[in-house]
């Protein structure tokens, strides 16, 4: 019985702030998964999204994409 392929992964952003792209079967379609805090003290959640391909390039860049519009909500609303 062979040894078992470790699951790619790959995650961007500054703590808080971060996103990680995966794959949950190996080379299978991958997904993007990011904190969503809670409001009012209350806890927060994960918030996913499947990318419906299998391109780790394109994963890691739409990584950035999303780390980055969570990096300008967080300041919007901290000037706010």
């Amino acid at each position: 019985m062979g040894r078992r392929r470790k699951l790619w992964s790959c995650k961007v952003g500054a703590p808080g702030l971060r996103v990680t792209a995966y794959e949950r079967r190996h080379e299978g379609a991958l997904y993007l998964r990011w904190w969503v805090p809670g409001m009012n003290g209350t806890g927060g959640r994960w918030a996913y999204r499947a990318l419906k391909h299998t391109n780790r390039e394109a994963a890691a860049q739409a990584a950035k994409d999303v780390a980055a519009q969570l990096l300008t909500a967080t300041l919007a609303s901290a000037t706010a």
